[in-house]
């Protein structure tokens, strides 16, 4: 029997740049993201992600990407997640052929009148969404305060848009909004709040880690005593949850590198148990029509 092998997410279009995590946090980074896409870079095509992803034995790739064209037909199966800000739904939202799926990219950069729309969406369409990153964000939904709240009353994002998240959690939110389901997918996750992860458990969404993007910005798998402290708590409240898990390489925006294997050697660095690793690696089941190995 072959066995699946999942990247469950990389942003194909930024896999011609260079690493902008400095370790430094999510804050710093995201500035220096801001300018570098500021200056009219041309997005990499998906066929040089999918031709590197090819020769680590890839079979099924999750590609969040802005790029409307569709990359041409491979062996890898492509799950197209199509990613927008703000209200910015993509044309044809509602109407998503068969190996599409929306990642509406976090809950502080959409506006909460796009969490409404979704919610009348089928329930087997894929979903993608950014949460619990970094402490910056998780400052956010606290107290609706902190320097992510400054950057994007900066960016010119309205103060409804943070008295909307004050006091909640993310997971709860899509939860609300009827969200959190199977076919949804939570990336990176580490600064999640307690409840978000028992939340996550109970939908049977699933939780995709993306360990060297982490330790590249500097929000978590860091080699510090309290990065490890954190990711190592993280992690076995994950385990002790039992959460369905998938791992993704992120971008060359923020990892240095595209490889999964290095991926999971992180991984098993801050003690994720190897067996989960392995299932996390062939879990499709996230994946429209997915058949679970």
């Amino acid at each position: 029997m072959s066995f699946p092998l999942v990247n469950a997410h990389t942003h194909s279009e930024w896999n011609a740049s260079k690493n902008l995590g400095y370790g430094d946090g999510m804050i710093p980074w995201i500035r220096r993201v801001l300018s570098y896409q500021s200056r009219d870079q041309e997005p990499a095509s998906p066929e040089t992600t999918i031709s590197t992803m090819a020769k680590q034995g890839i079979t099924h790739l999750a590609d969040h990407t802005a790029n409307s064209r569709r990359p041409i037909p491979s062996s890898i199966r492509i799950l197209r997640y199509r990613e927008f800000l703000r209200d910015q739904l993509p044309e044809g939202f509602s109407s998503l052929s068969g190996d599409e799926g929306l990642a509406p990219h976090s809950l502080h950069t959409v506006f909460p009148s796009v969490w409404e729309t979704l919610s009348g969406l089928p329930e087997d369409v894929p979903l993608s969404v950014h949460a619990g990153e970094s402490k910056e964000e998780r400052e956010l939904f606290e107290t609706g305060s902190g320097p992510l709240a400054e950057l994007l009353l900066e960016r010119n994002y309205p103060s409804d848009q943070i008295t909307f998240l004050k006091g909640r959690t993310p997971c709860s939110i899509l939860n609300q909004y009827g969200l959190l389901r199977p076919t949804t997918l939570i990336v990176h996750g580490m600064h999640l709040f307690e409840r978000d992860y028992h939340l996550i458990a109970e939908s049977g969404a699933t939780l995709c880690l993306c360990p060297l993007s982490n330790r590249s910005i500097g929000t978590a798998f860091g080699s510090g005593s309290a990065s490890r402290r954190h990711t190592v708590e993280r992690l076995r409240l994950i385990d002790r949850l039992d959460l369905s898990l998938a791992v993704g390489t992120d971008s060359l925006l923020s990892s240095p590198s595209l490889s999964l294997a290095a991926n999971g050697e992180l991984l098993l660095e801050f003690g994720l148990d190897r067996e989960k690793l392995e299932r996390a690696f062939r879990n499709v089941s996230f994946f429209p029509s997915a058949e679970i190995e």
